[in-house]
């Protein structure tokens, strides 16, 4: 038995045919794949997921293929046009141009039908575009606006294209003039409009001038395409000629087609330059070819580049469109509606395809069809743009517009797109907080905040703290004969009459000490008339002074400070009232003396727990002179807390002054930080914080603010999916995956609210390597190591029925925060034991998140 430890870490063959595999003795099938799905070959040997696609509009017509052109009116103006049956719409920035309340159509009444679109061939010359078409005149598309173009039909000079019969079906725009070819009545021949002068073919013998030629003289010979690349490429029904630059590097009137060159024939789609190559298809419209000179044969070749792939594209190409940036992509439409890729780098040559969901519902899964691709050039951005028209769940068949999301989305997890015919609903970047008060409502400082009234905010990075004195100013004072100055921190008691309603509390509300509990304070009685007395902290379930409590059957829990007649000295007194009874515990305390309090309740000890007030003299509440301590007589749950509570003496007169000040709770005071709010009462400069009742949210149950601090805009409901109506639909949420939902009312509901939410329909990659070792001997994978790069969350197994998800998550990772895309080597959980032929290596990644495998490591096992 013999061990090995290869390093699959080359896939630039792509996905390769059955019909391929058994070349083990050739280099290529060993660096290609049995499955490529969804992912780009990267030049350096890898796979990379493709992104996700964008949802922009639906076509017009129902029932109707629709085709996509690029439009480059400058390097900053582009745009892609929607060709539909004698009709164009425009799209520029992602968005489709309005005209009023409608989608802009282009003047000039379009001719081609549905059954034509794909027979257009178009060059941009300048910032116009030239198109033609066998059944029609060649038209010119001019822009003058984003929502004003205008088509019109050409006339020429020196040759007429306008008749039945003479109007060209293919185009090239090369050396500033324009090259014409095949009409119906002379399809081997081809025209060339004078240099400098589009429109004029009047024919003469100077370098610059219009000239008109054949290929060979038979009429069974058509021009299917031309491509201007050091020379001009003409691709016929028979085989590829060349016309040569002269020694001048030009091409002339004197210049004449060489010999055919390749005897395969092309397809009538345009041909595209790659590279320093021409692509175009096999006349079958199956095998794409690359066109280049020889050195070898002093002439020029065609290489087969579906060779080891010739299942890719069974049913015929419909379209083609070449990427540049970030690296060279060759987009194919397929006749059965798939789209399918070539990377072409260096020795990369590399198929995928990418199939999409139409349909996910509870009953399944349907393909989409994939009918038109467009590359928009990026100009001086850093990756062109992709835009499909796809035949997805729409009612009326009409065609979803979409483009795809760039490879390069950023190091945000937040930013990266993996979905399809999706919407991003974004909240904004976070905004700086420098304030917000303790008052109902809370109110918060961000300046230029931008928000709305009745959005959602979150809050994150606040430094806050819950040891800070309660601000009494929050506090409801009631307090008539003007007898309390309350602060934020103290309340000053001045002249208090015994006889006097006077209560300063906070309805915390229902049942809101309901358990143990612990507050601090600190009081200093001043001055204090005989048989004066005031409550200087207390819990009660109505809102009154201390009698008018027990005159109504209620219940209470009180510290006072009080001067007794009897003694003519002064007293700390903790108070429980139940049942209308009363039970006191009483410290004797001297006048402008300071006492720091402690007041505690165990529902530990006794039957109802017991009530404790601890008396110290310092402030650190180390020195203590006296635990005064209740046996309570009834478990009761507190709604309202009192600051200052009058005891409502029946006759006054009795005057009482002092201060409580530093009222702390041990109640649970929420941080702001993670927290969801509504925007209410919003200025340019602050707003106001509601719950989702529109209640103002009470800054007394929160930690106060200390410094820092970030807001964004969040939501719940993500809309724009009207497209999707009844489909499952798939989300990244914050950079973390989140459970599957179905459309409804073209909405989605998310379990918690989030400031970035991808939401469409799922699409799965995967990578199938071809095996390795001999084909005919078994062999087992004991261990494998899987090398990834910014990925999260995929599967490994040796077919898809036995695949395991990898744990990316580390311990060090906090939980309330998805797991960081992860660079480095994992080992599956787990691999199944036996023997096979192929011993293969499935990854695939099914959720919504990025997946690059750099290699794989396995160790295998082989009969010798």
């Amino acid at each position: 038995m013999a061990r090995a430890s290869p390093i699959i870490n080359n896939f630039v063959g792509g996905e390769i045919s059955p019909l391929s595999e058994a070349r083990s003795d050739l280099p290529y099938p060993r660096q290609s794949c049995r499955d490529l799905k969804n992912g780009f070959v990267l030049p350096q040997g890898g796979d990379e997921e493709r992104p996700g696609t964008v949802f922009v509009a639906k076509s017009k017509t129902a029932d109707k293929r629709v085709r996509l052109i690029p439009f480059e009116h400058s390097i900053d103006v582009k745009y892609i046009l929607e060709f539909g049956e004698q009709y164009i719409r425009v799209y520029r920035d992602h968005e489709q141009i309005q005209s009023g309340e409608n989608p802009y159509e282009v003047s000039g009444s379009p001719p081609y039908l549905e059954s034509e679109l794909r027979g257009i061939q178009y060059r941009m010359a300048g910032s116009t575009m030239y198109l033609v078409h066998p059944n029609h005149q060649w038209r010119k598309l001019t822009r003058t606006a984003d929502d004003n173009w205008t088509l019109a039909a050409v006339t020429t000079t020196g040759v007429d294209f306008s008749a039945e019969g003479d109007r060209p079906s293919c185009i090239d725009y090369y050396g500033d003039a324009i090259y014409l070819g095949a009409t119906n009545n002379n399809p081997n021949q081809y025209w060339r409009s004078k240099v400098g002068d589009h429109e004029n073919f009047t024919l003469g013998t100077n370098p610059a001038d219009a000239f008109t030629n054949k290929i060979g003289t038979k009429k069974n010979v058509r021009i299917r395409n031309l491509v201007g690349k050091h020379g001009m490429f003409i691709g016929t029904n028979i085989g590829e000629y060349i016309i040569p630059l002269d020694s001048d590097g030009i091409i002339t009137p004197a210049s004449l087609p060489s010999d055919i060159q390749t005897l395969y024939g092309s397809k009538n789609i345009s041909a595209e330059i790659v590279n320093d190559a021409v692509l175009f298809f096999q006349k079958g419209g199956k095998r794409l070819r690359e066109y280049v000179y020889s050195s070898e044969k002093s002439g020029y070749s065609a290489i087969d580049l579906t060779f080891f792939a010739n299942h890719i594209m069974e049913s015929g190409v419909a379209e083609m469109a070449v990427q540049t940036e970030p690296q060279t992509i060759v987009w194919h439409t397929s006749n059965d509606g798939r789209l399918i890729t070539l990377t072409r780098e260096l020795e990369v040559a590399a198929w995928s395809p990418h199939p999409m969901l139409a349909t996910k519902t509870e009953d399944g899964t349907t393909p989409a069809t994939v009918e038109s691709v467009a590359v928009l050039p990026s100009g001086d951005d850093v990756e062109d743009e992709i835009w499909i028209s796809a035949l997805r769940c729409d009612p009326d068949g009409k065609r979803y517009i979409e483009y795809f999301k760039p490879r390069n989305w950023g190091s945000d997890q937040k930013d990266c797109y993996f979905v399809d015919s999706g919407v991003t609903w974004d909240g904004g970047a976070d905004k700086d907080i420098t304030e917000y008060s303790s008052a109902k409502p809370i109110q918060v400082s961000s300046a230029g905040h931008g928000f709305s009234d009745g959005e959602f905010v979150r809050f994150s990075e606040i430094e806050d703290t819950d040891e800070t004195p309660l601000d009494y100013t929050v506090f409801t004072e009631d307090d008539t004969p003007d007898r309390l100055t309350v602060e934020k921190n103290k309340i000053t008691v001045t002249d208090f009459d015994r006889d006097e309603v006077v209560f300063v509390s906070k309805d915390c509300g229902t049942a809101f000490f309901s358990e143990n509990f612990e507050f601090t304070l600190s009081a200093k009685l001043e001055e204090a008339d005989e048989d004066a007395i005031a409550g200087i902290w207390g819990l009660a379930n109505s809102i009154d002074g201390i009698q008018g409590i027990i005159s109504a059957g209620g219940d209470c829990l009180c510290v006072s400070v009080k001067q007794k007649s009897a003694d003519s000295k002064y007293y700390i007194e903790l108070l429980e009232i139940a049942s209308g009874s009363s039970y006191t515990s009483e410290y004797e305390i001297e006048l402008e003396t300071d006492y720091y309090l402690v007041v505690e309740r165990d529902e530990s000890e006794g039957d109802y727990g017991n009530l404790y007030c601890y008396i110290y003299s310092d402030a650190d509440r180390s020195n203590l002179l006296r635990a005064l301590e209740l046996e309570l007589h009834a478990k009761i749950d507190y709604r309202y807390l009192f600051a200052f509570q009058s005891h409502e003496y029946a006759t006054g007169g009795k005057s009482l002054s002092g201060e409580i000040s530093d009222l702390w709770g041990n109640f649970k005071r929420e941080s702001l930080n993670h927290l969801v709010f509504k925007v209410a009462n919003s200025t340019t400069n602050t707003f106001d914080l509601n719950n989702e009742y529109d209640d103002d949210v009470d800054g007394f149950f929160h930690k106060e603010y200390v410094s820092g601090g970030k807001v964004q805009k969040v939501t719940k409901t993500v809309g724009g999916l009207d497209h999707l109506e009844g489909q499952i639909a798939s989300a990244l949420v914050d950079g973390a995956v989140h459970p599957d939902r179905e459309v409804s009312a073209g909405e989605i509901e998310l379990k918690g609210y989030a400031n970035k939410i991808h939401a469409g329909l799922e699409f799965d990659a995967k990578l199938r390597p071809f095996p390795w070792g001999h084909p005919g001997k078994k062999k087992k994978v004991n261990s494998l190591l899987v090398w990834f790069y910014k990925t999260c969350e995929c599967k490994v197994g040796p077919d898809e029925d036995h695949l395991q998800p990898i744990t990316f998550r580390k311990q060090s990772d906090p939980m309330d925060a998805p797991p960081p895309l992860f660079t480095g080597k994992l080992e599956p959980p787990g691999w199944p034991d036996g023997y096979s032929e192929d011993a293969d290596i499935v990854v695939v990644q099914d959720l919504p998140l990025p997946m690059t495998i750099i290699a794989l490591l396995p160790e295998f096992d082989q009969n010798e």
